[in-house]
């Protein structure tokens, strides 16, 4: 008997107090759609015995914690070795700050963003399974993130348009979506999703779930 898809929902209070109960609503409903279950937690000990035999994914949404133990660490590291999969959503890119495995890992390292407000996002790939599902253009209104240290190795997804908002300092290419493979498993990143309201778009819904599962390491349908 095949065993059942697990994503591990690590949830931790950030200093902007991002609501978790609409996100983990959202997300729990996702897992009942598309056939994985979601095992939430608050818990940073579990990643010291974390397995690909138990989750097939990890999450950290909007997750913006610091003080991994070396155990901790070294447990995360062994499951991404092991072709474990991970999804960071927005704030998860300042998550962990101190270690730059993990800042590999995401791909990149938040520095500043301005008022949230609307701009227009391109779809650079269309085939992904984040991606596929979603106009070639698409107006949305976020905390419209800058980064620095972006790494040379990601497939980038969706840009933003930085003509279409103020406060943006890329220039022409600015990712906002991304994945890479990395150690033997699989990385998918998207700095969309800090309003409450993104976790009722069903655009932004489909755009995550696809997220998921490639993480996982499943196509999405």
């Amino acid at each position: 008997m095949k065993p059942p898809l697990v994503l591990l929902y690590f949830r931790k209070d950030d200093p902007y107090h991002h609501n978790c109960e609409i996100e983990i609503g959202a997300i729990r409903e996702l897992g009942m759609e598309r056939g994985f279950g979601v095992d939430p937690t608050e818990d940073r000990e579990v990643f010291g015995s974390i397995s690909t035999a138990r989750y097939q994914s990890v999450i950290f949404l909007n997750t913006a914690c610091d003080g991994f133990s070396g155990n901790e660490r070294d447990g995360l590291v062994r499951y991404l070795k092991s072709g474990g999969g991970y999804v960071g959503i927005h704030a998860a890119c300042y998550a962990l700050e101190e270690w730059p495995w993990y800042q590999e890992l995401v791909g990149a390292q938040f520095t500043d963003h301005p008022e949230i407000q609307p701009a227009t996002l391109k779809v650079i790939d269309r085939e992904h399974t984040a991606t596929k599902n979603l106009p070639s253009s698409w107006v949305h209104t976020d905390e419209w993130y800058n980064f620095r240290d972006v790494s040379d190795n990601l497939n980038v997804l969706i840009t933003v348009d930085e003509q279409t908002y103020t406060g943006g300092t890329h220039g022409i290419h600015h990712p906002v979506v991304w994945c890479q493979d990395y150690e033997a498993g699989r990385s998918f990143y998207t700095a969309l999703g800090h309003p409450d309201s993104s976790f009722r778009d069903e655009r932004y819904l489909r755009h995550i779930a696809g997220g998921i599962k490639y993480a996982m390491g499943i196509a999405e349908g």
